[in-house]
């Protein structure tokens, strides 16, 4: 009973949420092996619960025995999700370094982690050789995780991204919504800092037209009063075509 109670019935108090590694363990061992996947209202289960509040002690010992890393939740987010979600990097590796076999490494984690800012989750997830990412893959906004990233301010992960190379991230990329590129959504934003980093790649074109013919300048000049730095720097930048086609 002990596992089923703590996890169905009492959501808010879970051993692996107070961390009481030792107790957990005399549970699990008086308990047949299934009970460690038992969920409670929300199907959460005490892995889940110990992944997202970065207990690595309980997360340790419910894996080894035997809890179940791939279910979900009511919301459809399994343990590694959530440990991704809140950023608890030791929870994240060791999983990684135990489980990754076991991971179905869903493209909607990564914009997720892209979107958030989450950059040692994106770069944690990124070195590891196994799971081979489309990173040029859009959301079903039809953004990419560069777009995705820029429009939030994730400067350090649209660094992280960019660092992968041409070959990997398309600097480039139109939406599959609009045709804006991830310099359009910088510089609509007014994220000076991404705007400034993505003008820094010589590969970035600066005059790309989303559908509604707009460039990146267009886009920071809607704002003016608030973009002015983005429009200047934009101005400054070698190749920026002002007004027309050519």
């Amino acid at each position: 009973m002990g596992l089923t109670f703590l996890t169905k019935f009492c959501p808010e108090l879970s051993l692996a949420q107070d961390g009481l590694v030792s107790i957990l363990t005399l549970v699990i061992a008086d308990n047949p092996l299934t009970m460690v996947d038992a969920g409670n209202s929300e199907g959460k289960t005490a892995l889940m619960i110990a992944s997202e509040r970065g207990d690595l002690a309980s997360v340790k010992t419910l894996l080894d025995a035997g809890a179940d890393i791939s279910l979900v939740d009511s919301k459809s987010e399994n343990s590694f999700y959530k440990a991704v979600q809140a950023e608890h990097g030791q929870v994240i590796e060791h999983i990684l370094d135990t489980m990754a076999h076991k991971i179905n490494l869903d493209q909607s984690l990564f914009h997720m982690a892209a979107a958030k800012c989450l950059h040692r989750s994106v770069e944690m997830i990124l070195q590891r050789s196994e799971f081979r990412l489309n990173l040029n893959r859009v959301d079903p906004s039809g953004q990419t995780p560069l777009m995705l990233a820029a429009s939030n301010g994730c400067v350090q992960v649209v660094k992280t991204l960019l660092n992968m190379g041409s070959s990997a991230v398309d600097i480039n990329a139109r939406s599959t919504d609009d045709g804006t590129t991830a310099l359009s959504i910088a510089a609509r934003n007014g994220r000076v800092d991404i705007t400034q980093t993505l003008l820094s790649q010589p590969d970035v074109d600066v005059n790309s037209r989303d559908n509604c013919n707009q460039t990146a300048l267009h886009e920071a000049c809607k704002s003016l009063k608030d973009n002015d730095h983005t429009v200047r720097l934009l101005l400054q930048t070698d190749g920026i075509r002002y007004q027309g086609r050519s």
